[in-house]
């Protein structure tokens, strides 16, 4: 049924526009340079046209062959078409943009509580392939063991394990040796007789006891075919099973997505000792957040340390720190005007602007103190300092801006990644470089005058008077100079 199924949807795959090329596996996937063999597994790998040659945008191909596929319908199949991606690049531990890890102890519960979610959740704007972790379930056979009954007879668990490990799987009695090669014997039933979950009860147990009668398997156990999870996933000590999603960016933002599924899940009733944890990108988020704070703090530190002693003074680091939150503002203008969301990108491109504007103020500051050493005054050597640096300054922003600027457009394959990274440094470095020649020097001029006022009236100095120009006596008149025989009226 799954090479029926792929082949389908192969078929329909070439039918759509802009397709390049499949790749078709059945019966498991390929990831790396390893195999995993699944029975029930297909996936298809397709690559499309390069962005400038398609005629649609990769959300929207995905979404088109999404809807194609729910109108075919594949009973008893869960089909999934995902957005591209760079394989192997994830930004959160879950790879996926939304998550939500349902935690507790019980897995029936945890399942119970996973089909809640998934009806409530099903109909999401932008919100596409959401899938439970619990559906990669494999067939197993359940042996349950009345340990009342068992012990009454005789019959330990370790016992009864044994006896079905050999019957099933066989044991190894003995060895036997030909030259330099041994070979392992193994006692075992013939495979032939167990071909249903019946004929396993008509395995003889021996109880302990000499001489006891021989118990059936069925007398002690009940054996059932079920499915169960291939593998139980912990997450501080307690079992997790996780639900995740697609966001189809065309329809909503992922903020957008996970505002929608908690104003649902404000309404449902989880049991106590279980809980439902926001993953994916919005953890992402919270967790570069939290390291973004501690390392622009800590930077912040010790920049602003590093040119106290630099400069042997507290203010003029301050100046200089001043630029950083000015390039906030260019960020958040560009973010608006390119209807671009917050991202663990744009968390990056904010890292990489303060150190670059940062740099620019330490061009004008560096300058100016230059400029006050040669005799200039305050006013005189910012000047002074605006327009020598002012040519560096263009060149730095002008070069990484322009940079910057085909990713920030989009322009090339695989930009769509990186393209808030971008857009937040250009848009940052351009406001912040306008603001850094005029609030800069500005600033520079308050708080300097501010710090001289302050440490004159802490120490009782009183400031020196501004010089005033002397006046000079006009030279007497010659005593030939007919101007000195003029009555003083006329």
């Amino acid at each position: 049924q799954t090479n029926r199924i792929t082949l389908e949807i192969e078929r329909m795959v070439n039918d759509m526009p802009d397709v390049v090329s499949v790749f078709a596996t059945a019966g498991g996937y390929l990831w790396g340079g390893s195999t995993s063999e699944n029975s029930g597994r297909g996936s298809l790998a397709i690559v499309l046209l390069p962005a400038e040659q398609r005629s649609m945008r990769a959300d929207a191909w995905v979404e088109r062959l999404q809807d194609r596929i729910d109108q075919r319908g594949f009973p008893g199949a869960r089909i999934f078409v995902r957005p591209p991606r760079i394989r192997g690049l994830r930004t959160n531990r879950s790879g996926s943009e939304v998550a939500l890890s349902i935690q507790g102890d019980d897995l029936g519960e945890l399942q119970r509580l996973s089909d809640d979610l998934m009806i409530r959740l099903r109909d999401v704007p932008g919100l596409e392939n959401l899938q439970p972790s619990s559906d990669e379930a494999s067939p197993v056979l359940s042996i349950e063991l009345d340990r009342e009954r068992a012990g009454y007879l005789g019959l330990s668990v370790a016992a009864v394990g044994q006896t079905l490990r050999t019957a099933l799987d066989g044991t190894i009695a003995t060895r036997f040796t030909a030259g330099n090669q041994e070979y392992d014997l193994r006692v075992m039933l013939p495979r032939e007789h167990f071909t249903s979950p019946e004929d396993l009860g008509s395995i003889a147990l021996f109880p302990g006891a000499a001489g006891g009668q021989p118990i059936y398997l069925r007398d002690v156990a009940t054996v059932r075919n079920i499915l169960g999870p291939t593998n139980i996933r912990r997450e501080n000590q307690n079992r997790v099973l996780t639900l995740t999603g697609d966001v189809i960016t065309d329809i909503a933002s992922v903020g957008e997505v996970n505002d929608s599924i908690r104003a649902r899940l404000a309404h449902i009733s989880v049991p106590e000792g279980y809980g439902v944890v926001f993953g994916g990108e919005e953890e992402a988020i919270r967790e570069n957040n939290r390291q973004l704070t501690i390392v622009v703090l800590l930077a912040i530190f010790l920049v602003f340390v590093v040119m106290a002693v630099q400069y042997e003074s507290l203010v003029n680091p301050f100046v200089i720190l001043l630029a950083i939150p000015l390039s906030l503002i260019g960020v958040g203008v560009m973010l608006w005007a390119t209807g671009t969301y917050l991202s663990a990108p744009v968390l990056l491109g904010v890292i990489l602007l303060a150190g670059i504007v940062v740099n620019n103020a330490i061009l004008l500051v560096e300058y100016t103190e230059q400029a006050r050493d040669r005799g200039l005054s305050r006013e005189e050597a910012v000047v002074e300092a605006g327009a020598i640096r002012l040519r560096p300054i263009l060149m730095t922003t002008l070069t990484t801006a322009f940079g910057m600027l085909p990713l920030a457009l989009g322009i090339g394959q695989g930009s769509e990644m990186m393209q808030p990274l971008a857009i937040a440094v250009v848009g940052g470095l351009t406001v912040s470089t306008l603001l850094t020649l005029f609030v800069v020097p500005s600033a520079y001029l308050i708080f300097n005058t501010a710090a001289e006022r302050l440490g004159n009236w802490l120490t009782g100095k009183r400031p020196e008077p501004a010089a005033t120009p002397a006046v000079v006596p006009a030279p007497a008149a010659a005593p030939d100079d007919p101007a000195s025989d003029a009555a003083p009226g006329d």
